[in-house]
């Protein structure tokens, strides 16, 4: 996994931390075909920012 290489973390940690941050409404993962990159975007947490 990219991501884990370039925090010099190991991928389940990356692929955790991901999810966490999906559940809680941060970031939207778009996932797409095969050999093609996934996407991931930020979020504005609701109300915006302070």
């Amino acid at each position: 996994m990219e991501l884990a290489a370039a925090l010099s973390r190991s991928p389940v940690t990356v692929k955790r931390s991901l999810k966490e941050l999906e559940d809680i409404g941060l970031i939207l993962r778009v996932r797409r075909g095969v050999g093609e990159p996934n996407r991931i975007y930020t979020l504005l947490p609701k109300g915006g920012l302070p």
